[in-house]
């Protein structure tokens, strides 16, 4: 059975390449072809290295930050298109694989099991980054759920949900979620951030 390890194997091999990136194909790909092994997913390489049961949310976190950001294409600047090509591919199989490991551990022993609360919150971070709003705010809901006495998730959940709603141009929906977040957690500062953004626009159509 395969133990943490392999976790800190893989994050070994990306120390590997040198600052400068490839300037080989050959070995590009074949380095590509190894980081694609920690990949899930139809497109997975033979022989795909399993995320160890006894690894915990964030050293998968570390480990596939490290993978994903040997992907980015400055690293392959001096590669044919068709490298680039491969290592951007690599990199969605890589972001898919520790999404859906995520997704997997939000409740590990089935609908019934108590939610992960590192793998709820680190999952919700993830979808405001890629500004997926109307995901996070789910995510961060059933942390309310879940944890009933923690008002913070609820904040977040209504701050996320007032973030999609400012996107959707339903401003007035907006404004009322992120003052609830606001209640609910005073010191939630980028939901006052996002008010005084409205309030400044508001003020520049005067």
């Amino acid at each position: 059975m395969p133990t943490p390890n392999v976790i800190a194997e893989g994050r070994a091999a990306c120390e590997i390449v040198g600052m400068d990136g490839f300037s080989d194909d050959r070995e590009a790909r074949a380095t590509l072809g190894y980081y694609a092994r920690w990949g899930d997913g139809p497109a997975r390489a033979d022989g795909r290295i399993a995320i160890p049961d006894g690894a915990n949310v964030e050293m998968v976190a570390t480990l596939f930050a490290s993978l994903i950001s040997e992907c980015r294409p400055e690293r392959y600047t001096h590669c044919a298109p068709e490298t680039r090509e491969l290592a951007a591919d690599t990199a969605r199989l890589l972001q898919q694989t520790y999404e859906r490991y995520l997704w997997s551990r939000l409740t590990p022993n089935g609908a019934r099991g108590e939610l992960d609360v590192e793998a709820a919150l680190t999952l919700a971070r993830m979808m405001m980054t890629q500004r997926r709003l109307s995901e996070a705010a789910q995510v961060y809901g059933q942390l309310a759920n879940a944890l009933r006495t923690r008002s913070d998730y609820l904040a977040l959940a209504h701050y996320a949900r007032g973030r999609h709603l400012l996107e959707t141009g339903a401003r007035s929906e907006a404004r009322l979620e992120l003052t609830r977040a606001l209640t609910l957690d005073p010191t939630l500062s980028e939901a006052q951030a996002a008010l005084d953004s409205m309030q400044t626009r508001e003020l520049r159509k005067l």
